[in-house]
């Protein structure tokens, strides 16, 4: 029972692989795999960006508060 998360973690992995595997079978030639990697980073970017734009309200918002 030691080793039993190590393994759900390989387990998730390999999820993951087949996961790409299937999608690059599914689109029939490279080009299509890179758009949807390039889809991935994209939606990555975005959602850095939010919890970016929501950390420094935060911030700004408790710097005011001090102010004040």
């Amino acid at each position: 029972m030691l080793y039993f998360p190590l393994f759900l973690q390989l387990y998730k992995i390999k999820k993951i692989t087949l996961y790409f595997r299937i999608i690059f079978f599914l689109s029939k030639n490279i080009l299509t795999f890179s758009y949807f990697i390039y889809f991935l980073i994209f939606e990555i970017h975005l959602l850095l960006y939010y919890l970016y734009k929501v950390i420094t309200n935060d911030i700004i918002d408790i710097m005011a508060a001090i102010i004040d």
